[in-house]
């Protein structure tokens, strides 16, 4: 899987040698923006987040209350949240939102879903 990204990485570098910032962020932060974008199209889908957050998804699977990812998503403490906004898929959101205005809908609103 690494090599995979960082293939994709090395074809959509410059020609100058400057690597392409959303792709970049993308291989180092992706589990976190892959976790926020799936709550973000469950949510627009509007189908219930245990779907996507059970016990044993996400390796937990003793906890109490809410699945533990979702928690941190809801409460706007998840990594991802700042990652898809930074990418300009979604506006800040959470305890995010302090650190910038991109002018997009904070999430889980998305944009855009796909890079382009």
């Amino acid at each position: 899987m690494q090599a995979d990204i960082d293939g994709i990485l090395a074809d959509q570098t410059a020609r100058d040698g400057t690597p392409d910032p959303v792709l970049t962020l993308a291989a180092r932060q992706g589990e976190f923006m892959s976790q926020a974008w799936s709550y973000a199209v469950v949510h627009h889908l509007g189908l219930p987040q245990e779907c996507l957050f059970f016990p044993g998804s996400y390796k937990y699977t003793d906890y109490q209350g809410a699945h533990p990812m979702l928690a941190w998503i809801e409460q706007g403490t998840h990594f991802g949240l700042i990652n898809l906004a930074q990418s300009g898929f979604t506006g800040y959101a959470g305890m995010f939102a302090y650190m910038g205005n991109n002018g997009l809908a904070p999430f889980p609103q998305m944009a855009k879903w796909t890079l382009d």
